[in-house]
């Protein structure tokens, strides 16, 4: 019997660094407008908004999230069926079914990351309540045990916008990878891919703090100006990461599956 759970870590984060400089030209010229709704939404939020809580910031990024979500159906659909969006299928059942295709792979990918982004929240106010004496406290630690349990757990959620792309069956599949150890390893494959991406950022985070000045109390105080470039490095840096980690994704599908096409029903 397959072991659903396993593929090489390393090999699918060395392809996908492969395919993303092989297609470079492509996927740069599709990711032009999610990145600039990137931006536009980060400036929004710091001018505007700036004491927006994390999943008040989450919702005034929705339409740059919507965007990268499509941006990233593009991609898996050139990765696993070769298909480029400027070459659709003229069929209008082919058309019919990449947009239902297209529709769940945007929404499962905004409901992982918002809840990602819920759990983490929560555990932010739970680990304040941690610190209380008695029970109180004893139950906000269980709690904040589980939650990291089950974001553990839900790592392996991860792979639905990719089979939502390309229309696989995804129930199966999750059954197939069944455990912590698909999770597991999961999540070092996206340590590994993301790892040299965070080094690149930490080198230009460095560079736009060398003058900064430290705030009242501890801490390194930014200014408008240092933010704002902040925000117009991140936004090329996220979606690089995303891409890779799609990719990524991709591929390790393609190993434990065989392929990765659409099943047939």
């Amino acid at each position: 019997m397959n072991n659903y759970s396993r593929f090489s870590i390393s090999a699918a984060v060395k392809n996908a660094y492969l395919f993303v400089w092989r297609e470079r030209a492509y996927l740069a010229k599709i990711a032009l407008v999610p990145m600039v709704a990137q931006i536009a939404c980060a400036l929004f939020i710091q001018y505007e908004r700036p004491g927006a809580s994390e999943i008040e910031a989450y919702l005034w990024n929705l339409p740059s999230m919507l965007l990268l979500s499509w941006f990233l159906f593009v991609e898996t659909r050139l990765l696993i069926l070769g298909e480029r969006h400027d070459r659709l299928p003229a069929d209008a059942a082919a058309r019919g079914m990449r947009r239902r295709d297209m529709e769940a792979s945007v929404l499962s990918l905004i409901l992982f990351n918002m809840t990602i982004i819920t759990a983490f929240s929560v555990l932010l106010h739970i680990e304040k309540l941690t610190q209380k004496p008695g029970i109180l406290g004893a139950l906000a630690g269980t709690g904040e045990l589980l939650i990291i349990g089950a974001l553990f757990w839900g790592a392996r959620l991860g792979i639905v916008p990719v089979l939502a792309a390309v229309g696989h069956p995804i129930r199966s599949v999750l059954r197939k990878t069944w455990g912590a150890m698909f999770s597991l390893r999961l999540i070092g494959m996206a340590l590994l891919g993301i790892f040299p991406v965070m080094i690149v950022f930490q080198l230009l985070l460095g560079a736009v703090l060398a003058n900064s000045v430290p705030a009242t109390g501890a801490g390194i105080g930014l200014s408008m100006q240092q933010q704002t470039l902040l925000n117009l490095l991140a936004a090329p840096l996220s979606l690089f990461t995303s891409s890779l980690l799609t990719a990524a994704a991709g591929f390790a599908l393609k190993e434990i599956l065989g392929g990765g096409r659409r099943a047939k029903t």
